[in-house]
């Protein structure tokens, strides 16, 4: 173990660095390569497979400059999280394939839910007038050295905090944490938990603070859309980001209920 305070090892460490990089580098790739073609919808799919909290940002500066096509924008945030939840069962999977399945069915419907809400503001765009041609943001390069410490550290330091809460608070402790995780980034605690940072944490608890964790995330882009983009252009992004909480929310009491 890093210490005695977690049973989470340097190789744990070292393989969760390497995965999360890799997935953002393989979307940061197909992003540079086949960003002529212009689409928001494919940088949207490709952005929520990197960091749907970034692609957020990102997009909601833009529907700032660009209110014609809000809308379009509106639709690219909502649909970037409804892939978060495909790269979130991708990233357990590698790691802890009983826990994935756990969580196929909730996150395959937060998936189908929040790509039926990223419909729906496409197809009010078709109604309001269209703006010019939208054009696609570029994505940073995650592989950098100093992102990668970060994270090392990150991932320890929340593999540590869920042991304490745990051992203090039992699993209530570990829903609490979650739901405070949720508002910077989710990843060093969903790949904790996923390898068994806490000891004594079933499945279905270990899933249910993933659920948690993501609905809060949800919080925190409805956040920064109303911060980079006001509130009025931001109506349609908040009212389907706090849906998909809700929805999180209700299938993580569903677990947590389920006998």
């Amino acid at each position: 173990p890093v210490t005695s305070l977690t049973p989470i090892t340097p190789f744990q460490v070292w393989l969760a660095v390497v995965v999360v990089s890799s997935l953002s580098y393989g979307s940061y790739l197909l992003q540079k390569f086949l960003s002529a073609q212009g689409s928001l919808l494919f940088t949207s799919i490709l952005g929520g497979l990197y960091s749907s909290t970034a692609t957020t940002v990102v997009l909601a500066r833009r529907l700032k400059q660009d209110p014609a096509n809000r809308h379009e924008f509106q639709s690219g945030i909502v649909l970037a999280t409804a892939l978060m939840y495909l790269r979130l069962g991708v990233v357990v999977a590698i790691f802890n394939i009983s826990l994935a399945l756990e969580l196929a069915g909730p996150l395959f419907v937060l998936c189908l839910s929040g790509m039926g809400l990223a419909a729906l503001c496409l197809k009010l765009s078709r109604r309001a007038e269209q703006g010019e041609q939208v054009e696609v943001p570029q994505p940073g390069n995650p592989l950098e050295l100093r992102g990668g410490l970060i994270f090392a550290v990150l991932f320890v330091v929340i593999s540590i905090a869920s042991a304490w809460s745990k051992a203090r608070f039992g699993q209530a402790g570990i829903y609490w944490l979650a739901v405070i995780v949720g508002v910077t980034d989710i990843d060093p605690f969903v790949l904790s938990v996923a390898q068994g940072g806490v000891a004594g944490l079933d499945l279905r608890a270990t899933a249910v603070a993933i659920l948690l964790a993501a609905s809060s995330n949800n919080a925190l882009k409805a956040a920064y859309s109303i911060i980079f983009a006001g509130w009025r252009r931001s109506i349609g992004i908040v009212s389907s980001l706090v849906a998909l909480s809700l929805l999180g929310c209700g299938l993580a009491a569903w677990l947590a209920l389920r006998t």
